[in-house]
């Protein structure tokens, strides 16, 4: 079976220019616990619309961030998560945030008097509990007036440096009232929040307006794609398998074959239990094997009712949403490859009767004529295989002497061969991701191969400040064109007695 598989898709963005202000005076509501940086920025990015330009390399050295702030100025966020590990940033005139390492100015010489004159700064230690006296991870304490601040740990404790004189710090936690502290001579600050009862009317943005966050219900699943990149798998699903609470994913016993997956559980009314699959925001018909699970960045599995307030009725099973890989930030172009060679043997291997034990195997099924009685123990030399149910060519096949092995000329060595080659990176106004793979998988049954040839071109570009062009497209080329024994057919339709 040969098959061919292409997508494409295209897109154009218009808006108006924005400011500097305007970009930074965007709200942000964002919950995150020991995140990576690029993660951070990532979820924010979708959340505000805004476009950040910066080194992958960059932010490897960066540490896991926790942050909790509701609606917050993106200013206010980035001076939280940026300068603690060195980072400043510039606006283009697009709009566009260039991350780049803080400049640290060099110390002015002033005499002792002066140095003497100048406010110092010293450290503040402290701990944030809510009513109960339960600590809050995650509480946010900023510096009133300034852009410096910090997050409590996984105990509620924080420390901060701050101003010798006059310093204020303002403490706030999502469902808490916000408080301000007057810190004079204190190095120990305890803060207890309150609950703010009005945090049950917070609105959400969902897929089709908004809503209370009281109304809304939600069951979303994302999947951590890092433990899996060397899997030897030529599908994402088989890379999910026992990760994701409350979804079954079944078994494979064929080179290239899709499992099944089961979101929602058996109960249907169009009869089909498949979940619909997103690509890049498109809704995806064809089979998840044809996508190269090296170009896929993510995937979240929504899990229940609300699922459908962007797609409706045909997401009643669930949906899988995959977000493929797009160019990375980087000036320079970037090229990657990876292969991989990986075997595949049974758990258990098959062994099948060979010629006399498919003989007495006859003889037993024969026994009142093929042995002597009463205690048939004896062989009846009256007795041969001509007058049992064997066919003509097995009893040509015990003249002859035959023993076939059926199940070792129709089994060979199982392997997977990958290659995968990308290209990314990125201009002031475009960036782009082209990626090719190469996959050949050899099943242990004799003929059952599966070859699957992809390219991706994901390219983004932005015209001027108000029109961008995208366009996703991909093409698949696979072959899954030989016949294939079953093992069923190898076990029940064979005989060691007869040559193929």
């Amino acid at each position: 079976m040969h098959m061919l598989l292409i997508m494409f898709s295209a897109y154009f963005s218009f808006g108006t220019p924005v400011t500097a202000q305007e970009v930074l005076s965007r709200k942000v509501t964002l919950t995150a616990e020991k995140a990576k940086l690029e993660q951070i920025l990532d979820l924010i990015a979708r959340q505000t619309n805004a476009r950040f330009i910066y080194s992958h390399d960059m932010l490897q050295s960066a540490g896991n961030v926790s942050l909790n702030v509701k609606n917050r100025r993106l200013q206010d966020v980035l001076a939280m998560i940026l300068p603690p590990y060195g980072f400043g940033y510039t606006i283009t005139s697009s709009g566009a945030i260039v991350l780049k390492k803080a400049e640290v100015p060099d110390s002015p010489k002033t005499s002792l008097d002066e140095s003497l004159g100048k406010a110092e700064e010293r450290m503040v230690n402290g701990k944030v509990r809510d009513q109960n006296g339960e600590p809050l991870p995650g509480a946010s304490i900023l510096v009133k007036g300034t852009q410096r601040g910090v997050i409590t740990n996984n105990e509620g404790d924080f420390t901060i440096s701050v101003p010798e004189e006059n310093t204020i710090l303002v403490i706030s936690f999502v469902g808490y009232k916000s408080q301000e502290r007057a810190v004079a001579n204190e190095t120990v600050v305890n803060i207890t929040l309150e609950t703010d009862d009005r945090s049950f009317d917070e609105v959400v943005v969902v897929g089709y307006g908004s809503q209370k966050k009281s109304d809304l219900t939600g069951a979303v699943s994302s999947v951590n794609l890092d433990a899996f990149r060397e899997s030897p798998n030529v599908n994402i699903l088989q890379s999910l398998q026992g990760s994701v609470p409350g979804v079954q994913i079944g078994q494979v016993n064929q080179a290239g074959q899709e499992p099944s997956i089961l979101i929602r559980g058996q109960n249907t009314l169009s009869g089909s239990t498949a979940p619909l699959i997103v690509v890049d925001g498109i809704i995806f018909r064809g089979r998840i094997s044809d996508i190269n699970p090296s170009d896929i960045k993510s995937v979240d599995v929504l899990k229940d009712a609300s699922s459908k307030a962007i797609y409706g009725a045909q997401a009643a099973n669930g949906i899988v949403m995959i977000t493929t890989y797009t160019g990375k930030s980087v000036r320079k172009p970037t090229i990657s490859y990876s292969g991989s060679y990986s075997v595949q043997n049974p758990t258990v291997d098959v062994r099948m009767l060979n010629r006399e034990e498919t003989l007495k195997k006859v003889r037993d099924i024969e026994y009142k004529n093929a042995y002597v009685g009463p205690d048939y123990q004896e062989i009846n030399p009256n007795w041969n295989f001509t007058m049992s149910e064997l066919r003509s060519l097995q009893i040509e096949g015990i003249d002859k002497n035959i023993d076939f092995d059926w199940w070792k000329a129709l089994t060979n060595p199982a392997s997977i061969s990958d290659h995968q080659l990308s290209i990314s990176g990125n201009s002031e106004s475009t960036n782009y991701y082209l990626s090719g793979g190469l996959t050949n998988q050899k099943g242990y049954l004799l003929n059952d191969n599966f070859k699957r040839a992809t390219l991706r071109i994901n390219l983004e570009t932005e015209l001027n400040r108000w029109l961008t062009v995208g366009v996703n497209t991909f093409g698949s080329f696979i072959d899954m064109s030989g016949k294939t024994p079953t093992i069923a057919a190898i076990g029940s339709g064979t005989s060691p007695l007869v040559l193929p």
